[in-house]
């Protein structure tokens, strides 16, 4: 997971995870902890969107550096 505050809003945070396959990540959906995240945030979120991506290469300034080969 990582987080990220929007620089114009300092009030709105972006959280991004990336799951290894789409049956990861509904099998996540399926946990008690995510449940109780959903519940517990509900008030807190606006927008949730889950998109599909072929991840290249992530970095981030602090040179944390994931590479799919």
């Amino acid at each position: 997971m990582c987080a990220a505050i929007d620089k114009a809003n300092p009030n709105r945070w972006y959280f991004y995870e990336i799951y290894a396959s789409e049956e990861v990540y509904q099998a996540h959906r399926m946990t008690s902890h995510f449940k109780e995240y959903i519940e517990l945030t509900a008030e807190m979120t606006t927008y949730k969107e889950a998109i599909t991506i072929e991840p290249g290469l992530f970095m981030n300034k602090d040179y944390l550096r994931y590479e799919i080969k």
